[in-house]
């Protein structure tokens, strides 16, 4: 793990503040970190001010040796760490929550693309994947915030 200092915006009441985050992280050393990544919190402040709940953006590294590299940055271009492991370069942090779970539940990704814009149905539905459970198939998804599962294989 890698600490920084962040200086941070409170969108509402524009109360600046420093945070300190972490911004590098290896499977299976904080799995308290990895929790929050996977319940979608890791990102998320409470303004001690105003009390509002937002999104914050820092860079994070998020490494599974032999298996993956996730990065958020505002850089495109980004040197490759290891030739053996995929790498993906995101620059939201929803969408680093998304492939993070994704990745972590080895689901494939091409499949999560065409059962999202499915369940979407051309935009107008909330659609956010949650999990995949190898052993039954199951993708698990929020469509307008109610659990639903698609199973994949018999």
């Amino acid at each position: 793990m890698k600490a920084r200092m962040f200086e941070i915006e409170c969108p509402s009441c524009h109360e600046t503040f420093f945070l300190m985050r972490d911004t590098y992280y290896v499977k299976g050393m904080d799995p308290i970190a990895e929790e929050r990544l996977l319940n979608g919190s890791y990102f998320m402040h409470r303004c001690r001010k105003c009390d509002t709940i937002f999104t914050i953006y820092h860079p994070l590294l998020f490494r599974s040796p032999k298996k993956f590299n996730l990065i958020m940055s505002k850089k495109k271009q980004i040197e490759t760490l290891d030739e053996n492991e995929k790498q993906f370069v995101v620059n939201d942090p929803k969408d680093f929550i998304r492939l993070f779970r994704i990745l972590v539940y080895e689901a494939d990704l091409n499949v999560v693309d065409r059962l999202e814009k499915y369940l979407s149905n051309h935009g107008e539905r909330l659609v956010e994947f949650e999990s995949f459970d190898q052993e039954q198939g199951l993708f698990w998804f929020y469509v307008d915030h109610r659990l639903m599962a698609v199973r994949t294989k018999e």
